[in-house]
């Protein structure tokens, strides 16, 4: 291309040297540029659907709690029980090709 190499890092440039080129600038993708692929706003849609019906019943359950025929320590334990196989299952369908 007819250009010489760069200095050695040790040494710094001349002032006029390299002077006629700019950096290349990286171009600034936002939240809203993001959402321009119908693949990924369709898979947001899901993700906040998802969020918000979980957060429903978990603040529906636990609002429910005290209405329980049990103590609240045997509530907790079935809570967490419940919750458990959840959270091994979880990873499995985030990796999965299909999702």
């Amino acid at each position: 291309n007819g250009r010489s190499p760069p200095p050695p890092q040790d040494e710094a440039p001349a002032d006029d040297e390299f002077s006629d080129r700019e950096e290349p600038r990286a171009e600034a993708r936002g939240f809203l540029s993001e959402m321009c692929d119908p693949r990924l706003r369709f898979r947001f849609a899901v993700m906040c659907f998802n969020w918000f019906s979980i957060s429903l019943a978990f603040y529906g359950l636990t609002m429910f709690s005290p209405n329980l025929p049990f103590s609240v320590y045997v509530g907790n334990v079935i809570s967490g029980l419940v919750a458990v196989p959840f959270y091994l299952v979880a990873p499995v369908l985030i990796d999965a090709k299909w999702c």
